[in-house]
């Protein structure tokens, strides 16, 4: 990682789960994935709405190429509740084809950056709207206005092409890092996670992996490796302050924001090529193994995903 931080089976010697992970425990170890990131983070508490400070981002995948215009990929959805948006859902459901990089970040923008997407891939295909269909980019938020600015709309279109711009595979920055910059979960600091896991089906071996924006649960429902510590934790709950995106009002405790009214956006991806169905069927899959308490990660950042088929899945 590139902030050297420790991943919890590096603190603990332990893993989570049966299965082997791969090379990266990242969604970079699925051929082709590419991850580009932007942090926008600047001024100080309190601030004033519209000014900042900025605690947010934009994160960019590509999901196995460069020209998915021009080779969409099989993809399905899958929403366990309905407040997370995520713009193209209706088209992926229809058309069981993605053909666009996935997008991350903050609630007010995913407008501005779906137009940035759009600008984008316009200028890299001039065909665009003119002798081939319309593209339409896929962009999925989540609410960081309890750190964030939002009123400031500071994720710029240049944000947005500098995080498509320097996508690469390897490995993937994580925690408060671009979309996930201003994000929080159970009760902590949320924000980007990933993992990978190496499935053998017969003889032959797929790699799945998977990238979060965590943004959602109480404290006291936090479960690691299916150890119930929430109720432990009280003493790190933050108290009342002055807080940025409150204009210097107080804040609520932050174990009191979280109530479980949050939500997070989840890209599993594999390389292995399947019918619209399947994938569907995998998403749905990945969001109930992902949501139950016995399967909670570490600040919830690293589920194991169980599902073969590239997906987009949301969950609010």
């Amino acid at each position: 990682m590139a902030d050297e931080r420790m991943r919890f089976r590096d603190l603990t010697g332990r893993g989570i789960g049966s299965l082997p992970t791969g090379p990266l425990n990242a969604i970079t170890d699925v051929t082709g994935v590419e991850v580009g990131q932007v942090t926008v983070s600047h001024g100080d508490p309190p601030g004033s709405p519209g000014e900042g400070p900025a605690r947010t981002g934009v994160t960019a995948i590509w999901p196995g190429h460069r020209d998915i215009f021009e080779r969409p990929v099989p993809a399905g959805t899958h929403v366990l509740a309905g407040t997370g948006e995520i713009i193209c859902m209706t088209e992926i459901d229809e058309l069981g084809m993605l053909a666009s990089p996935i997008l991350l970040t903050n609630s007010m923008q995913i407008g501005s950056v779906y137009d940035a997407t759009a600008r984008y891939l316009m200028a890299r295909n001039p065909e665009i709207g003119r002798t081939t269909h319309v593209t339409m980019p896929v962009v999925g938020e989540c609410d960081d206005s309890f750190l964030n600015d939002s009123r400031g709309m500071h994720v710029q279109q240049q944000h947005v092409f500098d995080a498509l711009d320097s996508a690469t595979g390897g490995p993937v920055d994580e925690g408060a890092v671009g979309s996930g910059t201003g994000m929080i979960c159970m009760g902590f600091k949320g924000g980007i996670g990933t993992s990978s896991r190496v499935v053998e089906i017969g003889n032959d071996a797929y790699t799945v992996g998977v990238l979060v924006m965590t943004n959602y649960g109480r404290r006291r429902r936090l479960t690691i490796a299916g150890r119930h510590l929430g109720p432990e934790l009280t003493e790190l709950t933050p108290e009342i302050g002055s807080g940025p995106a409150a204009g210097g009002t107080a804040w609520r405790r932050l174990g009191d924001r979280c109530r479980g009214n949050g939500r997070a956006i989840d890209q599993p991806s594999t390389g292995e090529a399947c019918q619209t169905r399947r994938v569907r069927a995998g998403a749905r899959r990945f969001r109930r193994e992902a949501t139950d308490p016995a399967n909670w990660r570490w600040h919830s950042r690293r589920p194991t995903p169980s599902m073969r088929c590239r997906s987009t899945a949301s969950i609010c």
